[in-house]
């Protein structure tokens, strides 16, 4: 499942909800559930983050799956200029699946010009929760027009040097 904006904040839901229905996730400029729970506390999260710490936020998505303990993967992808949706929230996202994986190491940090990714592996070393920050973009799905099957720039389609589906192909092992 993949969701952006506020289909991000949809998936992020899914994802907490029905754990068992998805093997992974993206989430593009998203929220995490349950960061809102109205349209006022929405345009809260949005703006300035979660009101909640990263720690309550994975309490109650806890209290949710009481015996869930096999998570779905996840990516979470933001650009760092975005005005619409605060970069913070993907963060927090990031850090909750991290937790909710029961992992404690400090992410493997790539950093690049163009982006930096973050990725947090779980004890067999397999990468369950990545956050990639695209430098300098603002809302949307980043686009790689310069490489084939790379997608084309349009509203809330980034020109980046970085494809998110061409990614997520890789990320999900979709790829023959």
């Amino acid at each position: 499942i993949i969701g952006l904006s506020g289909g991000g904040a949809m998936a992020s839901a899914m994802l907490v909800n029905y754990p068992d229905l998805f093997n992974a996730g993206a989430i593009v400029a998203g929220i995490p559930f349950p960061c809102a729970v109205d349209l006022i506390t929405g345009i809260s999260c949005m703006r300035n983050g979660p009101s909640q710490t990263v720690n309550e936020i994975v309490s109650l998505t806890k209290h949710l799956n009481k015996e869930q303990n096999n998570w779905p993967r996840l990516a979470v992808w933001t650009g760092t200029s975005d005005g619409i949706v605060n970069p913070l929230n993907s963060a927090a996202l990031a850090q909750q699946w991290a937790n909710l994986w029961q992992i404690t190491a400090k992410p493997t940090v790539i950093n690049n010009p163009v982006y930096t990714h973050s990725q947090w592996q779980d004890s067999r070393h397999k990468i369950q929760v990545e956050l990639i920050e695209v430098t300098n973009l603002g809302h949307g799905i980043m686009v790689n027009t310069n490489e084939e099957n790379g997608g084309e720039a349009s509203d809330y389609l980034l020109a980046s040097s970085v494809s998110t589906m061409k990614h997520l192909v890789d990320f999900w092992h979709l790829a023959k």
